[in-house]
């Protein structure tokens, strides 16, 4: 879903509708997109705002509501986002196992953009924070070193999102290399190779992530958004202090060793990939110019 709508497809997509001279049929689409959600049943919404002047707010989002088609089954509520409780579901299964998943973008780079992820868990799993902290340890001990000081790439780390842990590199002169070195950097871990000094900075630098400051019109998004509580996010801070070295090995071992893949590649041509063999090559893809 996210590669259809930020991803090449988008970009393809996009290039194609440049190049229409009838835009009658995407009027006609928008349209019956905007019959589809803009209805009451189709809206949640989010009001911040100071409390002497949320009254005031409330009434003009039920007049600008009530304007719209369709039927709500719930009423307008005021609360406070550090309150509310949101249900977030806890189901992550494992998927089939299946092999690893590698394509190259042929494009008129003169580096290489990698990037390549593995199925993890949801934010209110156990294991959450400590890949979190993961990703961290990651970047200090291994990837900054590999990826970048060696191997040359502008920048490059890993990071947990979306149920994803991921694995990237971006304005990188190597390709397969790069995807060696994240299979090396989980054998790193897997073995264990770091100290708890390593944790403790790794943990940190999490926390310092976690607590940097947000604008007034962000508080509560997280939860209205992602159905992630105050309460959740202090079991998951609380989760991130008691994380240990030998959390952090067991997660790299359940999550990563010998665990099927998603690996893409972007930039030009290279006879590597033909030689590797496990590549799906998409030939000459044409991002678009300035001004088209």
């Amino acid at each position: 879903m996210s590669e259809s709508l930020y991803g090449l497809t988008q970009v393809n997509r996009l290039q194609e509708i440049a190049r229409q001279e009838n835009f009658d049929d995407i009027m006609k689409k928008l349209s019956q997109i905007a019959d589809h959600v803009l209805t009451k049943s189709s809206l949640r919404c989010a009001f911040n705002g100071e409390s002497n002047g949320l009254d005031t707010g409330m009434k003009r989002l039920e007049t600008f509501l009530d304007r719209l088609p369709g039927s709500s089954t719930t009423k307008l509520q005021k609360i406070r986002h550090e309150n509310a409780q949101l249900s977030l579901k806890n189901d992550f299964k494992t998927g089939k196992t299946k092999l690893p998943s590698k394509t190259h973008f042929e494009m008129p780079f003169d580096v290489f953009y990698a990037g390549q992820c593995y199925d993890s868990v949801p934010y209110s799993h156990d294991d959450y924070p400590r890949l979190s902290v993961l990703t961290k340890l990651m970047f200090n001990k291994f990837l900054l070193r590999e990826i970048r000081e060696i191997g040359g790439a502008y920048g490059g780390g890993a990071y947990l999102r979306g149920n994803l842990f991921s694995f990237f590199s971006y304005r990188d002169p190597h390709s397969i290399e790069t995807l060696e070195r994240f299979g090396q950097c989980i054998d790193y871990f897997a073995n264990g190779k770091f100290n708890d000094k390593d944790v403790d900075e790794a943990k940190l630098g999490t926390f310092q992530k976690l607590d940097k400051p947000k604008s007034p019109g962000n508080q509560g998004m997280t939860q209205f958004l992602h159905g992630i509580t105050d309460e959740m996010r202090q079991k998951n801070r609380d989760r991130i202090f008691a994380c240990g070295k030998q959390d952090l090995i067991d997660v790299t071992q359940r999550y990563l060793v010998n665990k099927p893949y998603a690996a893409t590649i972007l930039g030009p041509d290279n006879p590597k990939f033909v030689t590797d063999g496990q590549f799906r090559q998409v030939k000459n893809v044409q991002m678009p110019s300035i001004g088209e």
